[in-house]
Formats: structure tokens, C-alpha cells, sequence
């Protein structure tokens, strides 16, 4: 049976703790890059990337309006 994250489980579970622990121990930019890469494929890192810009512009205080129509991502995607 796969696995599944909880809200309330998420933290703790040790695939989760496994990916934080291998992401603090990147030392570089081209390092990190390629760890992503290793483990994502581009239309996850094209995700991941799109909603990271999504929360930068939304904590700047842009509407979501404003970031969909900026980021070319869906309302509900913000």
C-alpha cells in the first residue's frame, strides 16, 4: 500500500525527514540543482518553482489576481 502524508503526520514521517535531511546537506547551488533534479522530474521542478514565485509574490503583498495573471498560474493554483 503506498504511502500518504497527513496534516497532521507529515513532519514525522521519515521519507519526509529523509528529504529535509539530504536537502541541509547540499552545499552549493549546482549541488542542490542537481539533487533536484535527481529526485523530480522538470514538470515537478516547474511546479514546485511556480508555486515558490506564487508565495514570493503573494507575501508581497500582490493580489491573487494580480500573481495568477503575472505567474500564468491558475486562481486555484494560487
Amino acid at each position: 500500500m503506498k504511502r500518504r502524508f497527513t496534516e497532521d503526520s507529515w513532519r514525522k514521517e521519515p521519507w519526509f525527514r529523509g528529504l529535509v535531511g539530504a536537502l541541509r546537506s547540499l552545499k552549493t547551488e549546482d549541488d542542490t540543482a542537481a539533487f533536484l533534479r535527481d529526485v523530480a522530474t522538470l514538470s515537478e521542478l516547474q511546479a514546485l518553482s511556480e508555486r515558490l514565485e506564487v508565495a514570493r509574490l503573494i507575501a508581497q503583498g500582490y493580489s491573487y489576481r494580480q500573481v495568477a495573471k503575472l505567474t500564468g498560474a491558475s486562481t486555484t493554483t494560487v
